[in-house]
């Protein structure tokens, strides 16, 4: 435990840095529109900001044992827990959120999987999602949230996360294309410290 959230603040820090260097990378005062790179630079180092401080706030949240189900049948649910026996990676969205967004995510889950589509180490959980994309439209499955237990985790973006049999968020991540390279460095630490 003491060991994930080492890795968590380091991992943070490592974004705070990156997010410092491309601040002062676009700065360029000899520039003829340099007011709007700073403008630029400004929107995204808060944009940053506010996602390493929800990372922050979200990461070890209790994950309730909530109730799920796979697919379209709603009548058959389980638990959370049920699905613990070993660290899971997990998507988490809802329907509500921008597609680019969730294929962006889903996108860069099979360019780290492979085999993304078979294992069972890897879940999208959802919320707020249609049918239509409940079966395979991701490559896989979903587990859907049940409406009268759903995550404690407020899933307005795009988060991955690790859970066990501890049944909290551990390593909470959120993907971001603005900087795609941090989600290559997040999931590449996840692949060789979970799943090799």
């Amino acid at each position: 435990m003491k060991q994930a959230t080492r890795l968590s603040i380091l991992f943070l820090i490592f974004l705070t840095v990156i997010n410092i260097y491309v601040l002062f990378r676009n700065t360029n005062i000899n520039s003829k529109d340099s007011i709007g790179q700073i403008n630029n630079s400004q929107i995204s180092f808060s944009r940053l900001e506010s996602q390493l401080r929800e990372t922050f706030i979200k990461e070890n949240t209790n994950l309730n044992n909530s109730s799920l189900y796979l697919g379209l049948d709603s009548s058959v649910t389980f638990n959370l827990s049920d699905l613990s026996i070993y660290p899971r990676l997990v998507l988490s969205f809802s329907g509500d959120m921008c597609a680019p967004c969730i294929d962006f995510s889903i996108n860069k889950v099979k360019e780290h999987f492979p085999k993304y589509f078979e294992s069972d180490s890897i879940l999208i959980i959802c919320s707020n999602i249609e049918d239509k994309y409940k079966l395979g439209y991701y490559g896989k499955p979903i587990y859907s949230v049940a409406k009268n237990n759903p995550l404690p985790i407020n899933i307005h973006v795009p988060t991955f996360y690790i859970f066990d049999e501890e049944l909290v968020a551990k390593l909470y991540f959120i993907p971001d294309d603005f900087v795609p390279g941090l989600t290559d460095i997040y999931l590449k630490i996840i692949k060789e410290r979970f799943f090799n």
